[in-house]
């Protein structure tokens, strides 16, 4: 009998020196190896389905309108709103909205494949909003002029890609905050 307490005894100081088990209130430690070595919350967490082929795609579609942008810039004016540009002002704007369209490419580029959730989630957050921010211009262009067939178009493809946005971004979940109070 002694000396299964004091196997018992050893394993119980063992556990405690790793700092592995349960403390007064029930919480698990993380052992003192997992501490020194880090948590890697990607090889636990599950992605929504489809996820990587909508970020293909979102990179993509920023990709094509970047280099259209900057490098004909009449045509993507046309495309977005119907109408022929007329001065170079305008195709300077037109490059400078290219050239953001090519770091949002960029961004979403590296992220693809990523299981960051934070990061995923920002890439998703900073696509709505681009495309929220298009619509709600495109919509006081359209009322300040005559409506324009294309400009709805544009606007009615920029909704469907946000829902596509929102849809993943809820479904991959809030990050977990650890909230520790120094004061425990």
């Amino acid at each position: 009998m002694k000396h299964s307490s004091g196997d018992l005894q050893s394993r119980l100081k063992t556990r405690k020196v790793l700092g592995v088990g349960e403390i007064d209130n029930g919480d698990v430690h993380r052992s003192k190896i997992s501490q020194i070595l880090g948590h890697s919350e990607h090889l636990y967490s599950k992605l929504p389905r489809g996820l990587w082929y909508w970020q293909i795609i979102e990179a993509c579609s920023y990709a094509i309108l970047a280099v259209l942008a900057l490098l004909l810039p009449g045509k993507i004016y046309n495309i977005t709103l119907g109408l022929e540009m007329s001065n170079s002002e305008s195709a300077l704007g037109v490059r400078f909205y290219g050239a953001a369209l090519a770091c949002i490419a960029l961004l979403l580029w590296n992220v693809i494949g990523s299981t960051d959730k934070p990061l995923l989630r920002l890439s998703l957050a900073v696509s709505a909003v681009h495309y929220a921010l298009q619509i709600f211009v495109s919509l006081l262009h359209v009322v300040s002029t005559t409506c324009m067939f294309s400009l709805l178009l544009w606007s009615v493809a920029r909704s469907l890609q946000i829902i596509g946005c929102v849809h993943f971004y809820h479904s991959i979940g809030h990050p977990q905050r650890h909230t520790s109070n120094k004061y425990d």
